[in-house]
């Protein structure tokens, strides 16, 4: 405890000079210090003091502290009340609180997603993971002696649009039905007995006194699986006057209105983004996804034998989802080699259409999701979805499209193998009807070819498959200029000096041209097809060529696709690339191909000038091997160079690896300027 004499002396120094002089230049306020200084120094020499006396002596020192000098704001100020902000006579009455907690403080968690995507699984888990969860003793022993009641709408206790006309009386006979002994009982029977028509609450009530406790003293996890039954409309969660909507209003004005402790939780299915399921209301909206399910293990032992490429192969196609996962393993033989894996993978995807078809209809977007996914286009999370109004985190919100956010503005959609094939096939997309999905006879007898059906792997097929690809890039790219690279990813052009390829593309139509043609640009300006006659330049086909043509097999105006299969051990050479560029494309056209081979041709040798170290641009010098992006940003960075040599020296480079570049000094540039900016 500070002297109290040091801190009435130590107080006037504190201030600042100008202050100081002027605090002590009235000989009033010295006496007036002086006085209360006695004052107060007399309190502190008795040996105790009284309450009376302490609130004086609060009151002096707080005033001598906040003196007033004239031009001087109080270093510390004297708390007061405040006035009152109302002034009417009917200032002082009692305020009268509202009857119920305010609904956005109504706690009710909701699971929604597509199919299958473990909803119910997680529903039937989180009592354990809320005791998990708590770190309070109080709570924890609450909750390790709560009551668990799994309400479900389905299997066995539907929903029935006449008895079920009052949503808490719904919930509170399958509570009941949870509490029943006779195993012989049928529901509809039960659930039509005036006795057991009560509610929640009536429910607890009776719980608590046969446990001889007070209502309040009962902690409640009351957990509805599957209220998406309610529905008797696609719309009915924007319907506040629809059963579903008043089920989960009902629920939540229940909960905070009980005596017991309520933690309420549904689930339901839907192929809908959030915003579309719910009418808006003032209650904070918090929205977490359900982890994707592994593996699965039962009693700590797999499932699957994930040993097995095939089956490793299977279960990471299911994508994670619960039902295909545990149709899998109905279908899955223990020897897998031995049986034919497309008619087990068959009745799977019968059995899952089967269980979702009505679920999977209620989407309109899955044209453009199929696009977005297959193509790999980028997508900004910020941005709609090109095609929809929703952006890419309201698409993940049903649960069978993931959003793969990383650390760059473009991200990815993507989605399960299974239900990408579930949904080609409810889509009417021209594009996906020749597209095999089915391939996992190839997988499964890939070292023994003679056990493939005839046809499987033809490669016409994979011809095909490329050209309707390019078709499917055509619609998702069309109007708008890209770069090469956006709609021809991994292709080494020549983009020195920024000089980068942009393409306006526009929707192609894959038509397949009668006879064998020319696919150089400037060679055919018409071409017969098993519809009529087309013009080769109106920049609207993709022509795939006659089979067994020599040129490319592919062609849209510019653009020429070689496809070339060669023997898994073959490589393509420079001169085979040049032979076959020479065959197949012009002069100003944009030559690809594509080979099953291995390409040991080093990119300088192609023809094309090396880039120049002090003016290629980041896109051509990221593409060279053993640069990338990295150190093609401190190449950019650190010119000029006079020497691959001087380069080396700059940046640490491999001589080895700079050799794909010329160095090309113009002694009449100036360099003082030269360096990129880094964008």
């Amino acid at each position: 405890v500070y002297s109290f004499s040091k801190v009435i002396l130590w107080y006037p120094t504190r201030l600042p000079s100008h202050q100081h002089i002027r605090a002590v230049s009235s000989e009033r306020n010295g006496q007036d210090r002086l006085q209360k200084y006695d004052e107060l120094k007399a309190l502190f020499d008795k040996a105790h003091i009284s309450a009376e006396e302490f609130k004086e002596a609060r009151s002096n020192l707080l005033k001598y502290f906040t003196q007033k000098v004239p031009g001087l704001h109080p270093v510390i100020l004297e708390y007061k009340d405040p006035l009152q902000l109302l002034s009417t006579h009917g200032a002082n009455w009692d305020y009268q609180e509202a009857p119920e907690l305010e609904k956005k403080n109504s706690l009710l968690l909701t699971i929604m997603g597509g199919a299958g995507i473990g909803k119910s699984r997680l529903l039937m888990k989180l009592p354990k993971i809320a005791r998990s969860a708590v770190n309070n003793d109080e709570l924890k022993k609450h909750l390790d002696n709560a009551l668990v009641f799994n309400i479900s709408f389905e299997n066995g206790t539907s929903y029935d649009s006449v008895e079920d006309h009052d949503p808490l009386i719904a919930i509170g006979v399958r509570m009941l039905w949870q509490l029943q002994t006779d195993p012989n009982d049928d529901f509809s029977t039960f659930q039509r007995n005036p006795e057991h028509r009560l509610g929640p609450n009536d429910v607890l009530k009776r719980i608590a006194r046969f446990r001889h406790q007070k209502a309040s003293d009962l902690t409640v996890f009351l957990l509805l699986d599957s209220i998406h039954n309610l529905m008797e409309n696609s719309d009915d969660g924007l319907n506040k006057n629809s059963r579903f909507y008043s089920c989960l209003s009902i629920m939540a004005n229940n909960i905070i209105t009980s005596k017991p402790f309520i933690i309420g939780c549904c689930s339901a299915t839907s192929m809908k983004p959030m915003r579309d399921i719910l009418a808006k209301s003032r209650q904070l909206h918090i929205q977490l996804l359900i982890p994707q399910l592994k593996a699965p293990s039962c009693f700590h032992r797999p499932v699957f034998d994930m040993e097995k490429p095939l089956v490793k192969i299977l279960v990471e196609d299911m994508g994670g989802n619960s039902r295909a996962l545990e149709a899998l393993e109905q279908v899955i033989p223990l020897n897998i080699d031995d049986y034919c894996i497309s008619d087990i993978i068959h009745n799977l995807i019968k059995e899952l259409l089967d269980l979702y078809s009505g679920v999977l209809d209620r989407s309109d977007c899955y044209k453009e999701i199929l696009q977005v996914i297959l193509s790999n286009t980028p997508v900004n999370i910020n941005f709609s979805i090109p095609g929809t109004d929703l952006r890419p985190d309201q698409f993940a919100e049903m649960g069978l499209v993931r959003f793969e956010a990383g650390n760059s503005a473009f991200d990815r959609l993507t989605c399960p193998y299974v239900w990408l094939w579930l949904i080609a096939r409810l889509v009417d997309y021209p594009i996906l009807l020749n597209w095999r999905f089915d391939d996992y006879n190839e997988i499964q007898h890939f070292h023994n070819p003679e056990k493939i059906p005839p046809g499987a792997q033809l490669w016409q097929n994979f011809e095909r498959f490329v050209a309707d690809f390019r078709v499917l890039k055509s619609e998702i790219y069309k109007y708008v200029k890209h770069s090469i690279h956006t709609i021809h990813p991994g292709g080494v052009f020549d983009l020195r000096n920024d000089n980068d390829i942009y393409l306006k593309s526009k929707p192609l139509k894959l038509v397949c041209s009668s006879n064998r043609v020319s696919t150089k640009s400037s060679s055919v300006a018409s071409i017969m097809h098993e519809s009529g006659t087309i013009d080769a330049s109106d920049e609207r086909h993709l022509i795939l060529n006659g089979e067994g043509a020599s040129a490319g097999q592919e062609r849209n105006i510019t653009e020429v696709l070689q496809i070339k299969k060669l023997d898994r051990k073959a490589s393509i050479s420079l001169s085979m690339y040049l032979e076959e560029r020479d065959k197949a494309a012009g002069v100003n056209d944009i030559f690809l191909i594509v080979t099953t081979g291995r390409n040991h041709i080093d990119s300088s040798q192609l023809p094309v000038q090396p880039p120049d170290i002090n003016t290629a641009s980041r896109c051509w010098l990221s593409g060279i091997d053993g640069i990338g992006r990295k150190y093609a940003d401190i190449i950019i960075r650190r010119r000029p160079y006079y020497s691959l040599e001087d380069c080396h020296q700059k940046t640490g480079i491999s001589l080895k690896v700079l050799k794909q570049c010329n160095c090309i000094i113009n002694r009449g540039n100036n360099y003082d300027g030269f360096a990129e900016t880094i964008r």
